[in-house]
């Protein structure tokens, strides 16, 4: 949620220059989820970072929203 905020204040469009900063809240928010069920269903839990890093999905999704952002700021 907080990343949907952030997003979508006109301050932060502003300084970086788009505004479709949006397009990146599906990979947020699918990663955080894809990481709950990980930790939650799953029951393995640890350092967060490893946890994330290790999961395929996870790994995707943050490589799009990097892509996905980098293309709205620089695009």
């Amino acid at each position: 949620m907080s990343w949907a905020i952030y997003t979508a204040d006109q301050k932060v469009m502003t300084h970086l220059g788009s505004d479709d900063l949006y397009l990146t809240i599906p990979f947020v928010a699918a990663a955080v989820l894809c990481y709950l069920q990980i930790t939650l269903v799953e029951h393995r839990s640890g350092s967060p970072t490893e946890v994330a890093l290790s999961d395929r999905f996870v790994i995707a999704c943050i490589l799009g929203w990097v892509v996905t952002l980098g293309l709205r700021i620089y695009g």
